[in-house]
């Protein structure tokens, strides 16, 4: 019984212990205490680690870099320096690898295939409209026998351009030599009774114009118009014998036309006219043929026909008027001799020169010829 009592004591003496020991942490074995890990070595784990994750974690500007390389750009170079600068990798790093990525691989263009060698097509040029545009309605008329029209309503713009035998080294100057301007005004469908008048006025400054005559005109004039104009020194040209439309009219009839005005002019002048000048100024390839002469137009019209007005015939042939013009008018219109007479004072203090259509072509330095058109020394 004494063992039995002893024995549960010491077992409970020993429980008491562990108990104790266990709740204190009071060794009790050195198989019970664990190891101890000394203070610096745990230090250095740590600082290995935390070069391991240094390691695998990129600085963002790295990544940027890398990222632009892939993209096959050249890094921001104010990005690497400042990376080079603040970050220095420690000697442990250099046993890390960096993984760079794989540069992507860069498509090769295909080949491109020969150019296929095809016969050039003629593409049909689109329909030029500028030869419309810049030949005057009265010449379409003039081609076609069928139209025209009997009355000089040419405007100045579109009387027909100068012949081709014209060099371009004949166009006037816009500074006339010495300061000389030349302008040949034209006087159509006359003789008149006003153009007795006209030649006064013109004789006091020793001006010359042209008179393109008509022949039937010429045998009513009793007076001998034409044979004091050509005395004075004034141009006599051919403008038919009764203004017809020309391009109507048959190569033998044009010629009685010219020849018959012609007898007319002779007979007061003793000379044939050496210019002619087409009714409306309407001709065709046959006019020019059966002319025989160089054929007259105009590059200016102040439209004295139609605006029966002194002052408007002054202030447009003060206004048109330029080196190098042939300006049409008619002086079988009272408003046109007053406005023209009026005109010239000022023409005058411009620096005009009035000459005839022939002289001012001589001036000019322009030959013309026989079945040419010309409407300007310009």
């Amino acid at each position: 019984m004494q063992i039995v009592k002893r024995a549960k004591q010491v077992i409970f003496v020993a429980l008491t212990i562990i108990s104790a020991t266990l709740l204190m942490g009071t060794d009790i074995s050195p198989r019970y205490q664990p190891e101890k890990i000394p203070v610096s070595q745990i230090d250095f784990e740590e600082t290995e680690i935390e070069k391991e994750n240094s390691s695998t974690s990129l600085p963002s500007a790295e990544i940027h870099i890398n990222e632009e390389q892939r993209k096959g750009l050249d890094p921001d170079p104010a990005v690497v320096n400042k990376y080079d600068r603040e970050v220095e990798p420690e000697a442990s790093m250099d046993d890390v690898p960096v993984a760079s990525p794989a540069p992507e691989p860069t498509a090769t263009p295909a080949p491109k295939p020969a150019a296929k060698t095809t016969k050039p097509t003629s593409i049909p040029a689109k329909k030029s409209t500028s030869a419309l545009e810049t030949t005057p309605a009265t010449e379409l008329a003039m081609e076609n026998p069928e139209t025209g029209t009997d009355s000089e309503i040419v405007d100045s713009e579109s009387a027909e351009t100068t012949s081709t035998q014209q060099t371009d080294t004949t166009a006037a100057q816009e500074k006339p030599a010495n300061g000389i301007k030349y302008i040949a005004f034209t006087f159509d469908d006359g003789p008149s009774k006003l153009t007795g008048k006209l030649l006064s006025a013109l004789a006091k400054n020793n001006d010359k114009v042209t008179f393109f005559v008509l022949g039937q005109e010429v045998n009513e004039d009793s007076g001998g118009t034409v044979a004091r104009a050509a005395n004075e020194g004034h141009e006599i040209g051919n403008h038919t014998y009764n203004h017809p439309n020309l391009t109507k009219l048959s190569s033998a009839r044009i010629k009685k036309e010219l020849e018959l005005t012609d007898n007319a002019v002779i007979r007061q002048t003793g000379e044939k006219p050496t210019l002619m000048r087409p009714p409306g100024g309407n001709y065709n390839s046959t006019v020019l043929q059966a002319a025989g002469r160089p054929v007259i137009l105009w590059n200016k019209d102040p439209a004295d026909w139609r605006n029966r007005s002194r002052s408007y015939v002054r202030q447009q042939v003060l206004s048109q008027a330029k080196d190098g013009d042939i300006m049409i008018l008619h002086d079988i219109y009272s408003t046109t001799v007053d406005g023209f007479i009026d005109a010239l004072p000022e023409l005058h203090s411009r620096g005009f020169k009035l000459v005839t259509v022939s002289e001012m072509m001589r001036i000019k330095g322009i030959n013309m010829h026989s079945g040419s058109r010309y409407k300007s020394a310009r």
